[in-house]
Order: C-alpha cells, then structure tokens, then sequence
C-alpha cells in the first residue's frame, strides 16, 4: 500500500473516533473491483461496515481512467447504529502538559499479512504511555524478499507525570523490538 492509501485509512480512523467508534480492525478482504492484494474491510463489532482499496485496473480502463484510484465505501446505516450505541461514552482525555514521543519501527511480514497483527500485539502489552500506533509507511520490492513487504509503524507516547527520559524511551522501544522478534518478526 501506497502512503496515498493509509493517508485516506487514517482519515477514515479519525473520522470513526469522531463518531466514537473505537474498537475497529481492517481485514484483507478481497472484492473483485479491487486490485489483487490492494484492499481492506472495516470490521465493527464482527460487522463489515466498509471497505478501501485501490480500483483494478480493469475497471479503470472501462471508465477510461489513467490515474490510480482509491475507493472506499462505508454502511452509514450500521455506524449510525453503532454511534447510538456510543454516543453517551465519553473518552475524553485531559491534554498531557508534558510533550509527547514517537517510536517508529519497521517490520518485515508476509504479502499477506495483515498489518494489525503487530499493532494489536503491541496493545496487549498495555504500555502505560502508548496512546496510538499506526502503519505510516510500506513498501515492498527492491532489497525485501519475495514474498515479504516492510511495513513501518508509528507509536505515540504520552506521559502525564514527567517529561519523558531517553532511557524510558530506549526502554519502550526495545521492548517493542523484543516484542516483534518474540513473535517471528524480522526487523527492517
């Protein structure tokens, strides 16, 4: 995926905290309008309620159109439903006065994979200070192995009682390079 499609991913992840929607994963889902490998399905609540991936190319020559397109579609329907059922939940976090930090780090996993495997890891360790992590970058070819794509994640960490040290830094980020190699991921 091009940094194109998780920019619109991202704008589709806000948009669904906006309307309170918080516990969401992507699925590969293949639709015959989608290039081969270049799709997701938005999954709410064992629902799909949505879907994003790049248009096949034949579809493109059909509408005679030479520029990649992304397209996405959500069931406004179900997120309606859904918000009704979250509305009254409040999620609001005072703003920490202490300034924040990222961690970035890069995988290699399967063609196949779903990105979400090691964001979803990286959740189950309850690290006080993580706020988000998201996939900002992946590319596949060149020095990756066949097979294989690199896929590069961002984690936001936010302290409410201190500043952060580099040594608590150092100590989140190794743990999350321990993390990826207890569970089969190389690093890039």
């Amino acid at each position: 995926m091009e940094d194109d499609f998780l920019k619109v991913r991202k704008e589709i992840e806000s948009f669904l905290k906006y309307i309170r929607i918080f516990e969401y994963f992507w699925d590969i889902k293949p639709e015959i309008f989608f290039h081969p490998g270049a799709s997701l399905s938005l999954i709410v609540d064992s629902k799909q309620i949505g879907n994003l991936g790049y248009v096949h190319p034949a579809v493109l020559d059909s509408f005679e159109l030479k520029k990649r397109v992304i397209y996405g579609s959500l069931e406004f329907e179900k997120l309606v439903e859904i918000w009704n059922t979250n509305r009254n939940i409040s999620r609001f976090n005072v703003p920490s006065q202490f300034p924040e930090a990222e961690i970035d780090i890069s995988i290699l996993i399967g063609e196949k994979e779903n990105t979400n495997l090691f964001t979803d890891l990286v959740r189950r360790e309850k690290i006080p200070e993580l706020q988000e992590g998201w996939v900002y970058s992946q590319f596949a070819g060149g020095s990756v192995p066949v097979g294989k794509r690199s896929v590069s994640y961002r984690f936001r960490l936010v302290n409410y009682e201190k500043t952060f040290t580099q040594e608590r830094i150092k100590e989140i980020s190794d743990h999350l390079v321990a993390l990826a190699g207890k569970n089969g991921f190389v690093l890039r």
